[in-house]
C-alpha cells in the first residue's frame, strides 16, 4: 500500500536432500561449545555463538543483532526453540536462518517495506520438507515460512507461455514424474 518495494527470498532445493549447517559447531577454533550444546545457553548469550565472528574474519556476523532488533530478542524471534535441546541453528536451520536474517537486515536498513523468506521445494523431497517443517516450527507461525513446490512453478511458467523452460524443468528434476519402483522378486 506504501508503494515500496518488497523483497521475496527464495532457496530453491531441486537436487539437494538438506540445508547448509553450522560449520562453526566442529571448528577447532570455536571456544565455546557449551553455547553450541545449549539452547539455553545460546539464548541467554548469543553473542558468544561462534558464527558471531568466525577466526581469521575481519568483521562480526551480525545475525543475532538483527533479530534481537526485529523481535527484541533472539529468544523471540524464534519461540519454537527447545531450550533444553542443542542450539537451533547447529544442524539443518543455519542457513534458513542465515536467509532470514538477511530478509530483516533489508527492513532494517529500510530498501524494502516487507521482506519474505521461503522455500522452493521439489516434490518429491521429503528430506527438504522435514529440515523445512523444523525451521517452520521455531518460527512459531508457519505463514512466517512459505513454502511452494516445483511444479507449481513450472506449471505457472508453462501457463505463461514458457513451454521450452518448463519441458526442460520437469525432464531435467524429473518433476510429475514418479520414479520406477523395483519389482518384487
Amino acid at each position: 500500500p506504501s508503494g515500496r518495494p518488497c523483497a521475496v527470498l527464495l532457496e530453491v532445493k531441486l537436487g539437494e536432500g538438506g540445508f547448509t549447517p553450522c560449520g562453526g559447531r566442529d571448528s577447532t577454533a570455536n571456544r565455546r561449545r557449551d553455547v553450541c550444546d545449549s539452547a539455553a545457553a545460546f539464548l541467554a548469550e548469543p553473542g558468544a555463538c561462534y558464527l558471531r565472528r568466525p577466526v581469521r574474519k575481519q568483521r562480526d556476523r551480525r545475525y543475532w543483532a538483527i533479530f534481537a532488533q526485529a523481535h527484541g530478542s533472539v529468544a523471540a524471534a524464534f519461540p519454537g526453540t527447545d531450550p533444553a535441546g542443542p542450539c537451533p541453528f547447529a544442524g539443518q536451520a543455519q542457513q534458513p536462518m542465515r536467509n532470514l536474517a538477511l530478509a530483516r537486515a533489508l527492513e532494517q536498513a529500510g530498501t524494502v517495506d516487507r521482506a519474505w523468506f521461503g522455500l522452493c521445494a521439489h516434490d518429491d523431497n521429503p528430506d527438504v520438507a522435514a529440515h523445512w517443517a523444523g525451521w517452520r516450527a521455531l518460527l512459531g507461525d508457519p505463514r512466517d515460512a512459505p513454502v511452494m513446490a516445483a511444479s507449481a512453478i513450472v506449471a505457472a511458467g508453462r501457463a505463461a507461455g514458457f513451454e521450452d523452460w518448463a519441458d526442460w524443468m520437469e525432464d531435467r528434476y524429473r518433476l510429475g514424474q514418479r520414479k520406477p519402483t523395483a519389482a518384487a522378486p
